[in-house]
């Protein structure tokens, strides 16, 4: 802690100098704030809401796409059903022309209550057709959708992004200018993670009529690097239906993470959490890590709980609050 004293009281004490004390001024010690709490296992938050937004591809060369889609959407919703999965979903395709073709709009939105919700998406699937644009754009219609219809992004839901493309994206502005309208209008959601099922060369993928082309260094890239996370698939996959599957359930897992909020921001250093007294590991999961401090939103955010054994053991956590100050 660092103590200031008064230039007054340095020359009263240093001279002697009989001073008026009431020009004394010492200052305290500013104390730090100390977070330092148990939580119930079964009480730690979790979002459980899902916006989720398609953008498929609906040029001359994807109609085989859109039949596998359609053949595995009860694959993929019945990964949310068995989760209970608070979600909504909307779909527009990579024209920019097109009206969105499903959920977007006000009035017929499209949500997990939805009556026949499996047959509903696969309809609109099948509007998509394959007579859209030879201009693949996923970006700009993206943007445009959610700027016109803002109310689709829920507050403190996760928004997720899944984009099914054989083509480079060629929406015409800089990516950056797109980053910046995506931001602003998202700015209420808890996370945004987006896949793409793409047909490029670096993932696996032989080339179309679209030529050759690669995730790393594309503006895909530019863009998906500033959400909170990402995953490439590769739209080339035999076992699309698997492909569907796995982006269901990481969706399901990513929702569904337990986390604390903290009432200031941390000096990072002294966060630390603890189960029966034994201090958890952090950071990235792929090192051991069982939780991690997620800047963006101020929390304590778990992987899972499969450490606990029941819902009625505690979880502790410290932290010390960031004064500037070292």
């Amino acid at each position: 802690m660092k103590t200031r004293l008064s230039f007054t009281f340095l020359i009263c004490s240093v001279l002697s100098f009989g001073c008026d004390k009431s020009f004394l001024y010492v200052s305290q010690p500013q104390l730090k704030s100390v977070f330092d709490q148990q939580i119930k296992v079964k009480d730690v938050a979790k979002a459980n809401a899902l916006d989720l937004i398609w953008i498929i591809d609906n040029s001359g060369s994807m109609e085989v796409l859109h039949q596998s889609v359609i053949d595995n959407t009860s694959v993929f919703i019945d990964g949310f059903t068995k989760n209970n999965l608070d979600w909504q979903m909307g779909l527009v395709s990579t024209d920019e022309s097109d009206e969105p073709y499903l959920g977007m709009k006000p009035g017929s939105l499209f949500f997990s209550t939805a009556p026949n919700a499996i047959d509903l998406f696969k309809s609109a699937v099948g509007h998509l057709g394959n007579s859209g644009s030879g201009t693949e754009k996923t970006l700009k219609p993206l943007v445009d959708s959610l700027e016109e219809y803002p109310g689709f992004v829920r507050n403190g839901a996760v928004l997720g992004i899944i984009s099914l493309t054989d083509a480079p994206e060629q929406s015409e502005n800089p990516v950056s200018d797109y980053i910046a309208r995506f931001q602003k209008v998202t700015g209420s959601a808890s996370a945004i993670y987006a896949y793409g099922v793409y047909q490029a060369r670096d993932l696996g993928c032989p080339p179309t009529e679209e030529g050759v082309w690669n995730f790393a260094g594309s503006r895909y890239e530019e863009f998906m690097k500033t959400l909170s996370g990402y995953k490439t698939l590769k739209l080339c996959d035999p076992n699309f239906g698997q492909v569907l599957s796995n982006i269901s359930l990481d969706l399901v897992q990513k929702v569904q993470q337990s986390r604390i909020m903290l009432p200031f921001r941390p000096k990072v250093s002294t966060l630390k959490v603890f189960y029966n007294n034994v201090s958890l590991p952090g950071g990235a999961q792929a090192d051991g890590g069982q939780w991690y401090y997620d800047y963006p939103r101020n929390t304590v955010t778990f992987y899972d709980l499969k450490f606990a054994q029941g819902n009625q053991e505690y979880v502790r956590v410290y932290a010390e609050e960031d004064d500037g100050l070292n």
